[in-house]
C-alpha cells in the first residue's frame, strides 16, 4: 500500500483510510494484551460458550487465542475503543482483522520462519563434483535428473521437476553432513 501511494496510484483518502485501520488494530492488540480481567468477570461468559474458567487475571489477548472465544462475546468489557465502538464500520473491520491476527498468531509465526529457512536454503551451495549416486535415499528420478541438470544451490534443485521436498530434505541432511566432515578434516591438518 506504501508503494502504491508513493507512486501515484492509490489515492491519498484511501491511503489515509488504511493507515488509520492499521494504526487502529496494532493499537488494539497492545490494549488488549495489556487489559486483564479478573475471574469473576470473565468466567461466566467463558462458561456459556464451554471454555476453561481462568483462576487468576488474564489478559483479553490471551483469552482471545481460544478458538471458542470470539471478540464480539467481550463486548463493553473495560473501556477498550474495539470492544465498545460497536456502530462504526471502521471498527467491525478492526476487530475482525484483530481477531484474526490474535488466532492465527502462531501459525503466521511459523508460517515466517519456515520461510526465512527455505530463503537460507535457497542459496546453500552443492559442490560441483557433487555424487548424487551415493545418497541411497534419493529417489531414482531425483538422482538422475540431479546429476544431469547439476544445480548450484538447493534452491535450484527444489525447482527441477522430478526432485520432491523428501528428495531435498535427503540432500540438504547429506550437504550438512558433507560440511561438517570437511570442517573436520581442516581443523585436523592445522
Amino acid at each position: 500500500m506504501e508503494y502504491g501511494y508513493q507512486f501515484g496510484l492509490i489515492p491519498r483518502d484511501v491511503y489515509e483510510k488504511m493507515r488509520i485501520k492499521k494504526r487502529r488494530i496494532q493499537q488494539s492488540i497492545e490494549e488488549l494484551k495489556k487489559f486483564r480481567v479478573e475471574p469473576q468477570e470473565i468466567n461466566p461468559i467463558l462458561e456459556k460458550l464451554g471454555s476453561t474458567t481462568i483462576s487468576e487475571k488474564e489478559s483479553l489477548y490471551d483469552l482471545l487465542k481460544r478458538p471458542e472465544v470470539k471478540i464480539n462475546q467481550l463486548r463493553g468489557l473495560g473501556r477498550l475503543e474495539i470492544l465498545n465502538n460497536w456502530q462504526d464500520i471502521e471498527w467491525e473491520k478492526v476487530r475482525e482483522q484483530v481477531e484474526i491476527e490474535i488466532k492465527y498468531e502462531g501459525f503466521i509465526k511459523r508460517e515466517k520462519q519456515l520461510a526465512e529457512r527455505l530463503k537460507m536454503l535457497e542459496s546453500k551451495p552443492i559442490p560441483k563434483n557433487f555424487n548424487y549416486h551415493t545418497i541411497k535415499n534419493l529417489s531414482s528420478e531425483a538422482r538422475e535428473k540431479l546429476d544431469k541438470i547439476r544445480p548450484q544451490t538447493l534452491g535450484q534443485a527444489s525447482r527441477i521437476s522430478g526432485v520432491s521436498p523428501a528428495d531435498i530434505s535427503i540432500l540438504l541432511m547429506h550437504l550438512t553432513r558433507h560440511n561438517m566432515s570437511d570442517v573436520s578434516r581442516e581443523t585436523q591438518t592445522i
